[in-house]
């Protein structure tokens, strides 16, 4: 079975599938039918300060400070990467939301491919094979929101899962002080 992929974006809205290729057109076709009823959507700006010395933004909401983050995560070819990691067994779904906190207040990317957060764990060393396991039971806990299939998926943090994405990435600095 020969593999077939399309992306298409048509304003705000953005259609990407891979697979076989009468199942991508089915999926194109509903997804035209919808974009052309729906309504435009206005997005907010996200608020907050500016502050050139940093260079980052910091928002009312975020007591996880970007100094905080640039000390726990980086970023290296484009990609987050963990600096630290949380001891003991059973973290790796605190390491997911810790990188896609990474991408959405370091990089401003949001929601993260499934492919870029594969990259970030091996990148971060994390011995994650199917990250998709992790990521079903942080969906069930509302920590985060997936969309698409497999390998086109993407994942948005949730407001519970920014929360406790901070909580861990303060724990680690509670270990690193």
């Amino acid at each position: 079975m020969d593999m077939f992929k399309l992306r298409l974006k048509i304003g705000l809205n953005e259609f990407e599938a891979e697979g076989d290729r009468e199942i991508v057109l089915k999926q194109k076709e509903w997804w035209f039918e919808k974009v052309q009823v729906a309504p435009a959507v206005v997005v907010p700006l996200k608020t907050g300060v500016f502050s050139p010395t940093s260079k980052k933004h910091s928002s009312d909401d975020a007591p996880a400070v970007p100094s905080e983050l640039d000390r726990v995560l980086s970023v290296q070819k484009g990609k987050v990467v963990l600096q630290a990691k949380l001891p003991g067994d059973g973290k790796e779904g605190d390491i997911i939301l810790m990188i896609l906190l990474g991408y959405k207040e370091l990089l401003n990317v949001e929601p993260v491919s499934a492919v870029a957060l594969g990259k970030s764990l091996r990148l971060s060393g994390v011995g994650i094979s199917r990250a998709d396991k992790y990521i079903s039971e942080l969906n069930e806990k509302k920590f985060v929101l997936t969309s698409g299939f497999r390998v086109g998926s993407k994942h948005t943090l949730t407001i519970p899962g920014i929360a406790k994405a901070k909580e861990s990435v303060r724990e680690i600095m509670a270990l690193l002080e």
